[in-house]
């Protein structure tokens, strides 16, 4: 399965892409840039063999992604 190979931060990216969060959302949960979430997501694009985030999500759900209980991390922001 083409996710199973990502490591756990980009793992963290994917799951919250199919949950819908923005890539400033995605940063300010897991303490990290903007900038490093894009970097993140261009690492997964490249890995899957997609070009945009649709793509991720369908892929996501075709390979029932969310239903191994990958949990989003809910960090305290401020």
């Amino acid at each position: 399965v083409l996710l199973d190979g990502l490591n756990e931060r980009d793992r963290d990216v994917v799951t919250m892409v199919v949950g819908g969060l923005s890539n400033m959302e995605i940063g300010v949960r897991l303490g990290i840039a903007e900038t490093s979430v894009k970097r993140a997501l261009q690492r997964i694009f490249n890995h899957c063999g997609v070009r945009t985030r649709g793509q991720v999500v369908r892929l996501a759900m075709e390979q029932h992604y969310g239903a191994r209980g990958r949990a989003v991390r809910t960090l305290a922001v401020g």
